[in-house]
């Protein structure tokens, strides 16, 4: 494990970094009128309810060269979270790839029928420099007993009928996919459709006296949403965010040395 220093070290070059490339890119292409951009230090969670569009405000997170903003949030069923019991965290990972991770209980449990989460919002390159080259998609769906837990990436209109897609279903697993934007885009409008179902009838085991038997559930807790960039953001010479984050490497790599 990391000291307290290095690892008050790492959250300080972290949130630098973010600033240092919002600070770069910012200038390049204003941020769109109306809209007001949350802080939103690397790593750090934030709630899904406080960056929903209401009818006075329109709220946006900044990580690397790119704005989420206008986000939507609607369910349907009885077993997705509400807004306030889901979280953005925004990430950088190693390419550079940027993006947010959206954590929460979603899924499905027996009983009046099939669950629906559905996530929308915009995305911006805040960089003239750079565009939008592919979107990944990551998570961990899964079924316990009999059922499906799918989610399906979408981004119409700016993306005709492509997805992407992972899912837990009859038996089989994908847990991440990719697509490829030709020509890359500087903007998208994203629908990230997170479906569930098990069927009402429970399945039992043999189980010891007084515990509850087993039953079908569909579960996702973390889905991820990443993007690469050609030009300013990704690729050739390391921008400050991929020096950002060899930094945040080389001072994890010291700390296990000292150990």
């Amino acid at each position: 494990m990391f000291s307290q220093q290095v690892r008050s070290k790492i959250s300080m070059l972290a949130a630098a970094v973010v600033g240092t490339v919002v600070a770069a890119s910012a200038s390049a292409a204003p941020i769109p009128p109306g809209v007001t951009v949350v802080p939103s230090p690397l790593n750090q969670p934030l709630v899904l309810q406080s960056l929903l569009t209401n009818a006075n405000s329109e709220f946006g997170i900044v990580v690397g060269d790119k704005l989420f903003y206008n986000f939507g949030y609607v369910t349907g069923g009885t077993s997705m979270p509400v807004a306030a019991a889901v979280t953005v965290t925004p990430e950088i990972t190693a390419g550079p790839l940027w993006g947010m991770s959206f954590q929460g209980n979603f899924g499905d449990l027996p009983g009046n029928g099939a669950s629906d989460a559905l996530i929308t919002y915009e995305v911006l390159v805040l960089d003239d420099a750079s565009k939008i080259t592919d979107a990944h998609i990551l998570g961990n769906p899964q079924v316990i007993g009999n059922g499906q837990m799918t989610v399906t990436e979408t981004w119409v209109p700016d993306i005709g009928n492509d997805a992407i897609r992972i899912y837990a279903l009859g038996g089989v697993q994908k847990l991440d996919d990719a697509i490829n934007f030709q020509p890359p885009v500087s903007h998208l409008f994203v629908q990230k459709d997170i479906q569930a179902f098990v069927p009402d009838i429970q399945t039992f085991d043999i189980i010891p006296a007084g515990t509850i038997g087993d039953r079908n559930v569909a579960l996702l807790t973390r889905v991820d949403q990443l993007y690469s960039q050609n030009g300013g953001g990704g690729g050739g010479t390391p921008e400050p965010a991929s020096l950002g984050i060899m930094a945040i490497g080389g001072l994890a790599l010291m700390a296990r040395r000292r150990k």
